[in-house]
């Protein structure tokens, strides 16, 4: 799943959440796949220097 390893997560981390992730705008539709958006890779990228900014940026999704 292109999404997994763009995000650095598991594919099974992704098919358990990919109901929110799709819902909030993470993640896309991409060739019959799922794919990270822009604000998905923004989140991920935050949450690796500041968890707690990283959960302001989500619940403002």
């Amino acid at each position: 799943m292109q999404a997994s390893a763009q995000l650095g997560v598991s594919e099974a981390t992704i098919r358990s959440a990919q109901g929110f992730l799709r819902q909030n705008g993470l993640l896309v539709p991409s060739r019959g796949t799922l794919a990270a958006a822009a604000e998905g890779l923004a989140l991920c990228e935050l949450r690796v220097t500041d968890s707690a900014r990283a959960r302001l940026y989500l619940r403002d999704l």
